[in-house]
């Protein structure tokens, strides 16, 4: 049975998140391992993606996240990106 997901809000992002989120998007690494199909290149690439939840979020939400989908970065990602455009752009309204 799936475990419920926590709510994110704005306020569980840690003050630099968008810096972290950034500065790993024009990482060279990340991007060369995201567009290889080599074993190695896609277990960096997860590793780097949970990193970049542990800098993103605040500590007590990323544990309830991971705790959430038993642990799984794929399942965390995608949950946590899915929300972003909603939380980025309900701050920009205000």
């Amino acid at each position: 049975m799936a475990k419920r997901k926590p709510t994110i809000t704005i306020e569980d992002f840690t003050d630099d998140w968008a810096d972290a989120y950034a500065k790993l998007l024009r990482n060279r690494r990340f991007q060369q391992a995201i567009h290889s199909e080599g074993v190695e290149d896609g277990m960096e690439t997860m590793w780097l993606i949970d990193k970049l939840m542990k800098d993103v979020l605040k500590e007590d939400k990323y544990e309830q996240l991971m705790n959430a989908v038993d642990d799984d970065i794929l399942d965390a990602w995608e949950y946590l990106s899915g929300k972003l455009p909603t939380i980025t752009g309900s701050q920009s309204k205000d």
